[in-house]
């Protein structure tokens, strides 16, 4: 979307000049995505794995985390707003990427799906998988992040990672540390 002017970007060892090649071995799920309406979800996600020759079969293990199984029959439309996300997280996931973008995975899930994702996210990170996140709920992100970065408008407040942040900051709470960070330029705000 950006034309590069400066600097230089590496995405999975790959050096991006003017433009970039896709990648499968990305997966993006971005806020808001959403899919035909009256699809039937079992079929959307037979035909999203088959772009990987995959069956639901091959998938069954991420329909029974996101706890999916009892919404396969039904029409994209008719799903709850967290089902919809749990959809989309599972399509991106789907072909086995190394590299994860997504936005707000949190948004419109339970709790405990919550700490779900937070334990499937841990999992794929074990298993070497790189996840670039932007959410606004700190609380789960405290227990997946390695690196952070927090904005507020165009300014950087932070960006740094977990030991760094551990050792420079008193209260380890990502929350109280944003709001430390972001009273710190309350006057250039007022």
């Amino acid at each position: 979307m950006y034309s590069i002017n400066s600097g230089s970007i590496k995405v999975l060892d790959q050096e991006i000049s003017t433009s970039y090649n896709t990648d499968s071995n990305i997966g993006i799920y971005l806020n808001n995505a959403s899919m035909m309406p009256h699809s039937i979800v079992k079929n959307s996600l037979s035909f999203y794995a088959s772009l990987y020759n995959k069956s639901l079969n091959d998938i069954n293990h991420l329909i029974t985390t996101l706890h999916l199984e009892n919404e396969l029959d039904k029409a994209y439309i008719s799903l709850s707003t967290g089902n919809k996300r749990k959809v989309g997280l599972l399509i991106s996931i789907i072909n086995n990427p190394d590299l994860l973008i997504w936005d707000e995975p949190f948004a419109n899930l339970d709790p405990d799906m919550c700490l779900d994702l937070v334990n499937l996210i841990n999992q794929l990170k074990h298993e070497g998988k790189t996840f670039l996140i932007t959410t606004n709920d700190l609380f789960y992100a405290a227990d997946i992040y390695t690196k952070v970065g927090f904005f507020l408008k165009s300014d950087t407040l932070v960006e740094k990672n977990k030991d760094e942040l551990m050792n420079e900051y008193e209260d380890k709470e990502l929350n109280k540390i944003y709001f430390l960070e972001k009273s710190k330029l309350k006057e250039k705000y007022l």
